[in-house]
């Protein structure tokens, strides 16, 4: 009985401990002997996740939660490719890129853990494959083979680095020229996700330590619950030494100077204000912009387009020189104002980079999108673009997705306004596309 008791306890601790924690990474041993973990760019580093934990990381939804086999197929692996999971685990992501790169391929699976990796190899032999490599790295060296590396795939792994310029470095040394570095991370921008602040980072938090360190975002995926995807390709001349521009982004719309052969209409001819209803004193054209000032508390006048449209994408450009510049693009609203205008207000630059408003009698917040402020470049020149069909409202800053939300209210037309709220704020190559006629010829 005292032996059985003793089972029962330790038993239960350890239930209690792999309940407790809510994600891959979480602390063990080493808060345990009281080790603080250091900083990086005001980041603390986390503590590593013993292998005590390893059931964890094979929980039941676990599939439903990170949808591996999505993730996979949005980073388009191909057969015979080189991927190096870096920090494996038990090998959730391994055993699936083996399978997909075939006999061919190779997985380089590596963990600083030898007890993950026993039991990595022990799940590749149950699941007959041979193409998976085990490497056990160390602090300062990856061991990864030189210019090998087609995709590098770090899990919930790169917020627990001791030393990430170092290894980060090191990975980059080892990807082809063409490969890619992705990082998936629990969003530390969303409060609730389930997790320890350590173990989060904003999509800010790791362009800012990644980029400088030779890389550009190429893609970004934010269909998981609670996790970033986030795709790096090298850039081998950084736009600045620290947290560069978006340059070239991922699922992009056509060339900003191809717009006028992909089906899109000039709204701003670069000269003057035809094609707008008369201006105010707030607004003027200089150098190919619309420009506007504007003071916090005496609200400017919009600039209103002289057509309306229907199903439409906007596409255009912001820039805002100043750190407090706020404008915002209100979509279809209604040229009558005997009524409260009913349609939405994109609040762009400041304080709120990026959020939606209903326009009405009582404004009343849509959306408001966390990832902006990581995409949009303060003093340059941004793209926006706006994709309003059927019920579904769209917008991508620099080529990334941010809101995607049912359409609010039940207007069919209306009419573009540019509205400055604070500050001076430039517009440039604004272009509308009519959907509605692509509907019909389809």
């Amino acid at each position: 009985m005292p032996a059985l008791r003793r089972w029962l306890r330790w038993h239960l601790v350890l239930c209690l401990v792999l309940v407790a924690a809510p994600a891959r990474g979480q602390p063990t041993d080493d808060d345990a002997r009281g080790n603080r973990p250091r900083a990086y760019k005001g980041r603390v580093i986390a503590p590593v996740m013993g292998y005590e934990g390893a059931d964890w990381l094979e929980r039941q939804d676990r599939d439903q939660t990170e949808q591996p086999e999505k993730v996979l197929d949005a980073l388009r692996i191909r057969p015979g490719s080189t991927v190096a999971d870096i920090g494996a685990g038990t090998g959730y992501f391994s055993l699936r890129i083996a399978r997909r790169v075939g006999s061919k391929g190779r997985v380089l699976a590596t963990d600083i853990q030898p007890e993950m990796l026993r039991l990595l190899g022990q799940g590749a032999r149950k699941a007959g494959l041979d193409n998976i490599e085990l490497i056990q790295p160390t602090p300062a060296d990856a061991k990864l083979p030189t210019n090998k590396v087609d995709l590098a795939l770090m899990v919930d792994v790169y917020h627990e680095l001791s030393d990430p310029e170092r290894t980060i470095r090191q990975v980059r040394k080892a990807l082809q020229p063409d490969g890619r570095l992705v990082l998936v991370e629990y969003r530390g921008e969303d409060p609730r996700v389930p997790i320890k602040p350590e173990h989060k980072m904003t999509l800010r938090q790791v362009r800012y330590e990644i980029e400088p360190m030779g890389f550009r975002l190429a893609d970004l995926f934010e269909f998981l619950v609670h996790q970033h995807v986030i795709v790096f390709v090298k850039n081998d001349a950084p736009d600045a030494p620290d947290f560069p521009a978006v340059r070239i982004a991922g699922a992009t719309p056509p060339a900003a100077d191809d717009l006028g052969n992909a089906g899109f209409d000039a709204l701003f001819n670069g000269s003057d204000f035809r094609g707008w209803q008369e201006p105010g004193p707030e607004w003027r054209v200089a150098e190919e912009s619309i420009i506007a000032t504007a003071d916090a508390d005496r609200p400017a006048r919009g600039l209103r387009t002289t057509h309306d449209f229907a199903d439409f994408e906007l596409d255009f450009q912001l820039r805002s020189e100043e750190p407090t510049g706020i404008a915002a693009v209100a979509l279809r609203d209604f040229p009558v104002q005997i009524n409260p205008p009913h349609g939405v207000e994109l609040v762009i630059g400041g304080p709120e980079v990026l959020s939606m408003h209903r326009i009405g009698r009582m404004r009343r917040r849509l959306a408001r999108s966390e990832l902006a402020p990581a995409l949009v470049v303060p003093g340059e020149w941004n793209r926006y673009t706006v994709r309003w069909q059927g019920t579904r409202l769209a917008v991508a800053v620099n080529g990334f997705g941010v809101i995607d939300l049912e359409r609010p209210g039940n207007q069919e037309r209306g009419h573009i306004v540019l509205l400055p709220r604070a500050g001076t704020v430039e517009f440039r190559e604004l272009w509308i596309k009519r959907l509605v006629q692509e509907a019909e010829k389809n």
